[in-house]
């Protein structure tokens, strides 16, 4: 399994053992959110998410746990979450202009199909909404 990073309070990173990063996958209380930073707004959901509602300094900050991992060549976050919050990241989506979409996300590589090194039921990935600003302007007819 490819490593995650762990973000601590001052902003470094850890490099996490694969082992510790299956046991807290598997964890039933929590739900993951799998963000591609390069999306426009995901940088500012995460960081709304953790501002608005798991704040640094309180009890609550100690329930948001956030990994970095480069996969596919690209850089990405797993927000994890108590499962009882969820609806919390699903409002700061789509402030943001994002969605929450089933399953996790899948890349063609060298003719295969590659998954995304963390898959179980309460891994969720971010994308756009609908008709989002990304996409470029609505064709003209």
């Amino acid at each position: 399994m490819k490593r995650f990073l762990l973000a601590a309070d001052d902003g470094t990173g850890r490099e996490e053992d694969p082992e510790d990063s299956r046991v807290f996958f598997d964890d039933p209380t929590y739900i993951h959110y799998i963000v591609l930073l390069i999306r426009l707004g995901a940088e500012d959901c995460v960081q709304m998410l953790e501002k608005r509602f798991f704040p640094s300094g309180t009890a609550q900050n100690a329930l948001i746990h956030v990994r970095f991992i480069e996969w596919e060549d690209l850089p990405w976050f797993v927000v994890s979450i108590p499962i009882n919050e969820k609806d919390k990241m699903e409002r700061i989506a789509r402030v943001n202009g994002l969605r929450v979409a089933n399953g996790v996300p899948h890349m063609l590589s060298c003719g295969r199909v590659v998954e995304f090194p963390l898959n179980n039921p309460r891994a969720f990935c971010l994308e756009y909404i609908s008709g989002h600003h990304a996409y470029g302007p609505p064709a003209s007819r």
